[in-house]
């Protein structure tokens, strides 16, 4: 039954060939390939051992181009064999390709990545490519292609761009997991630290990176391994300013002395679909985001994972701006913390420039007397004699034409310098008077929820949707323009970017938002009801004993907490 499976599977994917003409996904080839069967009747023993480690030491046989046996783990079987780079430089020269664009490191790198990739295709696809994929004349003439395309074409792939810098590393990429590197070390107590990175490459090329904590934990549960492809955006490249070539002698992407990283962050990354194609993700499907991807739910967020790219919120409750200000002594360190509404902040600006004010006019006219007396001892003779005399506009006028040009510029010059010293010794004296500093920073409390995109539920999701079950949660914007505060009104639905998370005090998530976040309405403005599904409720005033009941309740809601009341007022107790 298995051998008739698999010659079934064999003709449909050979005239799938042949329709396609000798293209076709891996989706379509999975479909083909059907349900997954023992691979070690159908792949080289060889085969199923190689990975992105001892792909470079694969050898073929000469004869009949397969796999033959690993250099290093088996011993050089009877029979002549090919593989070695010398043995590809010599061919590639031989086809006419020119020498001077490619390097030896460049010809061992393709090899790797080539053979590591093939394999991996027959182990997954054993009936339709197995023991006729990864082959010699297969490898060469892949590296046919990425000579053609890389050095003569000169179209570089999203790692060595990245590396180089001719891109940001922030673009949102598709990269496979080659090694999980660990490198032990010993602390001064004693202990061994394991510090763990990934290997990620897009097929071409290879970047070390470093994860968050959230990642490590997903990397120890093996729910990231070898062969993920995980989706990246605003990811950092740090350990150099000017970038590096991943084909200099000084680099390798699996060595603990790496001075190159990629720095990626639980947020910004996502599993990728397994037949998902490595390198950039192309415009076309995130153009409306900017470059990035949208977290669809607040329940996806991670505290302290980096910033989100882009989420979708809705504005459940939008609280008057607050000031927050801050009292410093000289040192810098803050002695005091208050939060102000707008008009405590306005009553406590009018009276620190009032203060200030009159502090300033206290110290000047001393300021200016002293700063003045200092000064004048380096004035020219000329100038010290005219102020000197009995009349000053008489003692210009018989005055030499040098000397006259003389007391010109250092008038010119004494106003200049004598404001300057004034101001200085005023500042001082302040500081000398009140040593505590001033200052305030606005911002705005908001209760977001995430905005449920129906196009994502199932008909049945979306009727048994429970808004009760919708966490909200706190964002606090700070230093928020005019422009974007107008955006902010209650039941308005708006995507915004670069938000951080962090945990509360009671590990819930709050979100914090600055000048540098980007905030903008949706394209297609939801209907009322869609936000409504969302978990927004408008305000409406509640009864004192709906209140009384509420209050006594161990767990209450962000929502509950707060109340919108119409009542009269019946008595005044003082």
């Amino acid at each position: 039954e298995n051998a008739e499976s698999s010659l079934k599977s064999k003709r449909l994917f050979e005239s799938s060939l042949d329709r396609l003409d000798k293209k076709i996904t891996l989706r379509e080839l999975a479909t083909i390939e059907g349900k997954p069967l023992s691979v070690s009747n159908r792949v080289l023993s060889v085969t199923c051992s190689i990975n992105s480690t001892n792909a470079t030491k694969l050898r073929f046989n000469r004869n009949d181009g397969l796999p033959l046996f690993i250099i290093g783990q088996n011993a050089a079987p009877k029979g002549e064999f090919v593989g070695s780079v010398g043995e590809i430089k010599n061919w590639l020269i031989s086809q006419d390709f020119d020498s001077s664009l490619f390097c030896t490191k460049w010809i061992s790198n393709h090899y790797r990545w080539i053979v590591w990739k093939l394999a991996a295709m027959e182990r997954r696809f054993p009936q339709c490519l197995g023991r006729k994929y990864l082959t010699y004349q297969h490898v060469l003439a892949q590296l046919r292609t990425r000579y053609e395309k890389e050095l003569k074409g000169a179209r570089l792939p999203a790692v060595r761009k990245i590396l180089n810098k001719d891109i940001s590393a922030t673009r949102m990429t598709i990269l496979c997991v080659s090694q999980v590197l660990r490198f032990r070390s010993k602390q001064k107590d004693g202990k061994t630290h394991t510090e763990v990175r990934l290997e990620l490459t897009d097929g071409w090329y290879s970047l070390q990176a470093v994860v968050d904590g959230f990642l490590l934990g997903l990397i120890e549960q093996r729910q990231i391994k070898v062969g993920s492809k995980l989706m990246v955006c605003n990811a950092q490249l740090v350990g150099s300013d000017d970038g590096v070539d991943p084909l200099d002698d000084c680099y390798d992407s699996s060595k603990r002395n790496c001075q190159v990283l990629l720095k990626i962050n639980s947020n910004n990354t996502r599993p990728a679909r397994w037949d998902a194609k490595l390198g950039f993700v192309s415009p076309k499907y995130n153009h409306h985001l900017g470059g990035t991807f949208l977290v669809k739910s607040l329940r996806d967020v991670i505290p302290d994972g980096g910033a989100i790219p882009a989420i979708d919120l809705v504005v459940c409750r939008k609280y008057p701006k607050l000031y927050l200000e801050h009292i410093s002594d000289s040192n810098h360190n803050i002695v005091e913390t208050l939060h102000l509404t707008e008009a405590e902040e306005a009553e406590r600006l009018s009276e620190h420039e009032a203060r200030h004010q009159l502090t300033s006019e206290k110290y000047a006219e001393e300021a200016r007397t002293y700063c003045a007396k200092e000064l004048d001892e380096d004035a020219p003779e000329e100038w010290k004699k005219m102020v000197a005399s009995g009349s000053p506009e008489d003692f210009y006028q018989q005055l030499g034409e040098n000397e006259k040009i003389n007391v010109d510029n250092w008038e010119k010059k004494r106003t200049t310098l004598l404001h300057g010293m004034v101001l200085k010794s005023i500042q001082d004296s302040l500081k000398d008077d009140s040593p505590n500093q001033r200052s305030s920073v606005p911002y705005i409390r908001l209760l977001v929820r995430s905005f449920s995109h129906l196009e994502d539920l199932s008909l049945n999701e979306a009727h048994n949707l429970n808004t009760d079950e919708i966490p909200s949660v706190e964002l606090l914007f700070w230093r928020v323009s005019e422009q974007v505060e107008s955006l902010l009104k209650e039941g308005s639905v708006l995507r915004m970017k670069k938000l951080a998370a962090k945990r509360g005090r009671f590990d819930e998530i709050t979100l914090t938002a600055g000048p540098e976040t980007h905030v903008e309405p949706l394209h297609h403005a939801p209907t009322y009801q869609h936000i409504l599904m969302s978990g927004y409720k408008k305000r409406v005033p509640t009864s004192l004993v709906s209140i009384n009941i509420e209050s006594k309740r161990i767990c209450a809601s962000r929502e509950t907490r707060d109340f919108d009341v119409a009542a009269c007022i019946v008595k005044v107790l003082r």
